[in-house]
């Protein structure tokens, strides 16, 4: 059909090229459907097509079943309606995307045991013990224990972000794989800073995760980011002040107990989420607040502060802000009389 003339039916056609239908072959049969008793030489001519190229289009759509042949003149089409005509390519094209739908089954499935084979490049493996050096290899091994985690996963969230991060201002790629655990019904246990209470994007993700099973509570310091994997091996950043150094993984039956053990003395003592993240709101404060008042009754500077506490100086600047606001104060001095008032420091400090 020539281009003019496919041109003017733009727009009202091509909605049934989804089920296998020429574009052409959907306006001749749309036109049919509205003037079924239209004959060839009338089609041709108004679809700017040879006759014979008409007829073959007609048979074709015979074939398709969109068209029959009339039973009082054989060389006559008439078309069949649309419910019955199309329903049998509805039906193929399901049937196509539920071939689809379990072809990409099967290639998650052979995705997930290829990264369970083989966990990242720039790793290291002697006897119980993996060295994944570098932030693409420590990456890697993070997404490995999200595809294979089995139980449980129990992580002490220390300052800065996770191991091998690329951007460590966005922390959603780490929220999302333990999301993705949780969702596969493997426990996870997560032990934060309290300082993420002060940075809405990472209290946000917090509640995300906490929204989708993740157990998470808070603290006011932690000595370096550490994962337990199904009671089975443990992984730890190689440098807690840069995460981008790699991680070790030991599977050894004493670095999992020694690890178990500081998880759970770090969880007994830790806020929950809920509680740390609306403390403020009920007039009362977190465990990391009265750290701080602790630490600035005590004569402490805020690059002091910030280094007790696992957090930035612009983090202390804004704890500080919020406890003035709270206690309704202006200046630091008032602060430390308003919370002595308040009861959240004892008079001796």
């Amino acid at each position: 059909m020539p281009e003019t003339a496919l041109a003017r039916w733009d727009g009202v056609t091509r909605v049934l090229s989804d089920l296998g239908i020429d574009p052409a072959d959907e306006i001749l049969y749309r036109l049919l459907l509205r003037e079924p008793r239209t004959q060839v030489a009338e089609l041709a001519a108004r679809l700017a097509e040879p006759e014979s190229q008409i007829g073959q289009r007609l048979e074709r759509m015979v074939t398709l079943g969109l068209l029959r042949r009339s039973l009082q003149d054989q060389n006559r089409f008439v078309p069949v309606s649309p419910g019955r005509a199309l329903g049998p390519l509805l039906a193929r094209a399901r049937a196509e995307l539920l071939a689809h739908q379990q072809r990409v089954e099967r290639g998650r499935a052979a995705v997930d045991a290829l990264a369970a084979e083989f966990p990242g490049l720039g790793s290291w493996e002697a006897d119980n013990v993996q060295l994944h050096e570098g932030p693409d290899a420590a990456w890697a091994c993070l997404e490995h224990i999200a595809v294979t985690a089995r139980i449980s996963v129990q992580v002490l969230g220390a300052s800065g972000a996770p191991p091998g991060l690329a951007d460590d201002t966005d922390y959603r790629p780490a929220e999302e794989l333990a999301v993705q655990v949780a969702r596969r019904g493997a426990a996870v246990r997560l032990v934060l800073l309290d300082s993420i209470t002060f940075r809405k994007p990472l209290l946000d993700g917090a509640r995300q995760m906490w929204d989708h099973g993740v157990q998470i509570r808070t603290v006011p310091a932690l000595p370096v980011w550490l994962f337990v994997v199904d009671d089975d091996y443990v992984v730890i950043a190689l440098d807690p002040a840069d995460n981008r150094a790699g991680v070790l993984q030991v599977r050894s039956a004493g670095a999992v107990a020694a690890a178990r053990d500081l998880f759970d003395r770090y969880w007994r003592v830790a806020t929950p989420l809920v509680d740390a993240g609306t403390a403020g709101d009920r007039g009362e404060l977190t465990p990391m607040q009265r750290q701080l008042l602790a630490l600035l009754a005590d004569g402490a500077t805020d690059a002091a502060a910030a280094k007790k506490l696992s957090c930035s100086e612009r983090t202390v600047g804004r704890m500080v802000a919020a406890l003035q606001n709270q206690a309704g104060v202006k200046s630091r001095l008032q602060l430390g009389v308003r919370a002595v008032q308040l009861g959240w420091l004892d008079p001796d400090e």
